[in-house]
């Protein structure tokens, strides 16, 4: 029997992802409490992807950070009529299996994926495909983060960052908010990027849920995001090295087998 069967698990990701999440959890057993946090909105300067991608012979490979950013990508592509000649000669990079899944079915052949899905190993693995001395097209979330652009410029490599969507915090009703921190806490909760935390921590308030916390299992996707909940004063249960969805859930799993997430109090400043 699953370790999640009967434990209720709060998802905190997009909406069309939380779906995906939901049915896995439910799929193991687990009680599945829906409350997306994030939503993402077209950036600011819409137009700047197209651009670059009228462009994209100019550039020796192509990374995308996300599989929502591979979608947008594929979509302007498509749109400019580069597709074919994309598929057939463009060289890319993913940034974890979801986002080069995305990418192959939409046709791309050549898609490569780091052996480490952060930033630094993503940088590793760009250099090593001669990203210091060609240029790179970096397709990410308005508000990334900058390890990739900043180790390749300083390797002497030329790179273009683009966004293709940025990320916003959805506005949940007070009376939302208050059945699900004044009920019962669930016994797991799922953070998979920081900013689905950061948002779940302005949505509740930081001092009420780092306490609503306290009772709960917490588990981070990726080192990134542990960091910025460690920073906020919480210590992930356990923290999923991929954003695999069954390794995710496994890594559930093992942290509903521990005690709960530990916290400090708001006005801590992330230290004990």
């Amino acid at each position: 029997m699953s370790g999640l069967a009967g434990r209720r698990v709060l998802i905190t990701r997009d909406a069309e992802e939380a779906a995906r999440t939901a049915e896995a959890v439910a799929g193991r057993g687990g009680i599945p409490v829906v409350f997306p946090c994030i939503a993402f909105e077209a950036p600011a300067d819409p137009e700047a992807l197209r651009r670059a991608v009228a462009r994209w012979r100019e550039y020796d490979r192509v990374v995308v950070t996300s599989p929502r950013g591979a979608r947008v990508l594929l979509e302007r592509l498509d749109r400019l009529g580069e597709w074919p000649e994309a598929a057939e000669r463009g060289r890319f990079f993913a940034v974890g299996e979801a986002t080069a899944r995305v990418l192959r079915r939409g046709g791309l052949r050549d898609v490569r994926v780091p052996g480490q899905w952060q930033g630094e190993g993503l940088l590793e693995a760009l250099l090593a495909d001669g990203a210091a001395r060609g240029r790179t097209l970096l397709v990410r979330a308005e508000e990334g983060r900058d390890v990739v652009p900043d180790g390749i410029r300083a390797a002497g490599g030329a790179v273009d960052v683009v966004a293709a969507y940025r990320t916003v915090r959805v506005t949940h009703s007070e009376t939302a908010v208050e059945g699900l921190l004044a009920g019962t806490p669930p016994d797991l909760a799922l953070f998979f990027s920081p900013s689905a935390f950061d948002a779940f921590m302005a949505i509740g308030g930081a001092s009420r849920v780092l306490e609503w916390l306290g009772t709960v299992r917490v588990v981070a996707v990726g080192a990134v995001t542990a960091g910025a909940m460690e920073r906020a004063g919480v210590v992930p249960s356990a923290v999923a090295v991929r954003p695999v969805l069954e390794q995710v859930l496994d890594a559930a799993e093992e942290a509903l087998s521990r005690g709960p997430s530990a916290t400090m109090s708001a006005d801590s400043g992330g230290n004990p």
